[in-house]
């Protein structure tokens, strides 16, 4: 038995019944113990992760089981606590994980989809957690575009209509719109842009916080920084 195995276990002994088996019906408590006896996931990649280690465990013992035609064929080749453990990370994937993105919730219905198969969720239960999930991000895209229009404000109402071209020439002379952008990324690579806001690194080169917010989250996005 694999560590993490002997820590589920271990964690619902005080729980279990006189004559406990298979199927049992588990008390909240020993469901709490197994959420809290390994860290839960927090994330969508995590909890398939875990899921995915489970399932793989269980199916190299089966195989192994089948390959030497082992005794006990009809009883399963993993502790009741893991298989328990491994419908709360199903779960967490199909329905309990707030998702803000719209990658995570292709992931979601993706399992859902599979899930469905054998028909292990109701579909109620799985149209409510997607449409949680679209509120969620739903309101992320909203909060970002709000403030990129008070960046955009801003810099309206701060700067005169030639400032940036002037800024840009007593600064290295970014007199185009493909040196200026060059001259932000390079800001943005170094370590003094930590310590810079929006503002200081668009007034030294001369461009708007506005296009600094931009560039900075497409080299993010493209991990250039």
């Amino acid at each position: 038995m694999m560590l993490d195995e002997s820590i589920l276990v271990d964690a619902v002994q005080s729980h279990a019944l006189p004559g406990w088996r298979a199927g049992y019906d588990w008390s909240p408590g020993a469901l709490v113990a197994l959420r809290t006896a390994l860290p839960l996931p927090k994330t969508m990649d995590e909890a398939l992760a875990e899921l995915k280690r489970w399932t793989t465990l269980r199916d190299d013992r089966q195989f192994v089981r089948r390959a030497y035609r082992q005794a006990s064929q009809h009883e399963d080749v993993m502790p009741e606590p893991v298989l328990q453990r491994m419908k709360i990370l199903a779960d967490l994937v199909q329905f309990e994980l707030v998702l803000t993105n719209i990658e995570d919730l292709m992931k979601r219905v993706s399992f859902q989809m599979a899930a469905g198969k054998g028909q292990q969720l109701s579909g109620a239960t799985g149209l409510e957690a997607i449409l949680r999930d679209l509120e969620a991000i739903r309101q992320e895209c909203v909060i970002e575009t709000e403030d990129l229009k008070t960046h955009i404000r801003q810099s309206t109402a701060d700067r005169a209509p030639d400032q940036a071209q002037a800024t840009g020439s007593k600064n290295g002379g970014q007199s185009t719109a493909t040196e200026r952008r060059g001259a932000v990324e390079a800001i943005l690579r170094s370590s003094e842009s930590q310590k810079m806001t929006l503002r200081e690194i668009a007034s030294r080169v001369g461009v708007s916080p506005a296009t600094v917010l931009n560039i900075r989250r497409r080299m993010k996005t493209t991990r250039s920084i």
